[in-house]
C-alpha cells in the first residue's frame, strides 16, 4: 500500500493509493504505525518521549515500530487516546465514501440493532442462568428424613 503525504498545517495527512481494498484490521494497525513514524521523522517526537508518553519502553516501542513486535490493540488504544484520534480518522474522507457505496447492504445491521435495544432496557431484561434449587428437585425434609 502506498501513501502520499498532505501537509495540512499541523497534522500530517495520509491518503492511500489503493482504497479499492476492504479495509481490514491490519490497514487500520499499518496505518496508526505510519502516522507514528511520519510523527517521529518529522521531529514532532522521538521514539524515547513516544514510548515514555504512552508508557512502555523505548526498546519495545522501537521494536514494534520496526515490525519485530506486532503492535498489540492495547498499546493502539493507547496511542490512539494520547493523540485522541478515531478509527475513521485514519482514513481519508474519499476512502470511506467509497467504502459505504461499494458495500451492497451491512449484514451486521440486525445484530447492532438488536444488542442497543437489549442495552437500553437494562441488565434486567437479560435473561439469568436458573439457581440449582431452581433445576433440581432438592428439599431439606427429603434428605433429612434419610
Amino acid at each position: 500500500m502506498h501513501f502520499r503525504r498532505q501537509n495540512c498545517g499541523a497534522y500530517i495527512k495520509l491518503k492511500s493509493c489503493a482504497s479499492s481494498r476492504k479495509v481490514v484490521f491490519s490497514t487500520v494497525q499499518a496505518r496508526l504505525l505510519r502516522l507514528i513514524i511520519l510523527k517521529i521523522n518529522s521531529g514532532e517526537f522521538t521514539e524515547r518521549g513516544l514510548a515514555r508518553l504512552i508508557g512502555v519502553s523505548q526498546p519495545q516501542f522501537h521494536n514494534v515500530l520496526k515490525g519485530k513486535r506486532k503492535l498489540q490493540a492495547d498499546l493502539a488504544d493507547r496511542i490512539m487516546q494520547k493523540f485522541d484520534l478515531g478509527v475513521l480518522d485514519l482514513f481519508h474522507e474519499t476512502e470511506l465514501r467509497e467504502q459505504l457505496i461499494a458495500r451492497p447492504h451491512t449484514p451486521l445491521r440486525g445484530i447492532w440493532e438488536n444488542s442497543t435495544e437489549q442495552s437500553s432496557t437494562g441488565p434486567e431484561s437479560c435473561p439469568r442462568k436458573p439457581s440449582v434449587r431452581e433445576t433440581t428437585r432438592w428439599s431439606p425434609a427429603k434428605n433429612l428424613a434419610s
